[in-house]
């Protein structure tokens, strides 16, 4: 069985401004450093220390945050332009299947500690949406939503290591507890202002 581990990287300080999300295998690979440019649609693969950059053509999708399975074999690509979750088979870089989640603003899509769910953002409906997600059939399905009108916008998620809780922060402020297997709304923790995606 493939092990993952996510480390930081220096690498690549002139595409600071971008988006980054390692993907290093812990057995030993030199790993990669996947690179969103929502600007110009594209995804840069960034392999070793920068010894080659392979890059990726994604059309219209304004990708934004992208986000691993936890064992690395699914790349999970949100789109801020045209509202897409792109979910590309990290190994081959095929886009095995795309989910439309609103008209634009899909920010970001966390998946659970075991794989088989993922919450994501959708900033323009203001709904965090529930996918479950097979990988041996390779099928991502929208299974709920819930309603954050009355609370913020969601802006980005992390889970309970049982996976039965999430916490998701608000646009203007705070971060909402959710019940995940129910989706339902249990509180809200009051922040001084805008914590973004600065959860782990």
């Amino acid at each position: 069985m493939k092990r993952y581990q996510q480390v930081a990287s220096a690498t690549l300080l002139f595409l600071a401004v971008f988006s980054t999300s390692p993907r290093v295998r812990a057995n030993g690979d030199s790993g990669e450093l996947w690179v969103t440019s929502q600007g110009t649609d594209r995804l840069f693969i960034v392999r070793g220390q920068g010894s080659s950059i392979e890059t990726i053509p994604v059309p219209g999708l304004g990708p934004h945050i992208t986000a691993f399975s936890p064992l690395g074999e699914y790349a999970y690509v949100s789109g801020m332009r045209n509202g897409d979750l792109s979910i590309l088979r990290a190994d081959d870089r095929q886009v095995v299947q795309t989910l439309h989640l609103g008209p634009t603003l899909t920010h970001q899509a966390k998946p659970s500690p075991d794989g088989s769910v993922l919450l994501v953002a959708q900033i323009a409906s203001m709904t965090l949406i529930k996918v479950a997600a097979d990988e041996a059939a390779e099928s991502w399905q929208v299974i709920a939503s819930l309603d954050f009108a009355a609370l913020g916008r969601p802006i980005c998620s992390v889970f309970r290591d049982d996976g039965d809780r999430a916490y998701v922060s608000l646009l203007p402020s705070g971060i909402a507890i959710v019940d995940v297997p129910t989706m339902t709304y249990i509180d809200t923790l009051p922040t001084d202002g805008f914590v973004a995606c600065g959860m782990i």
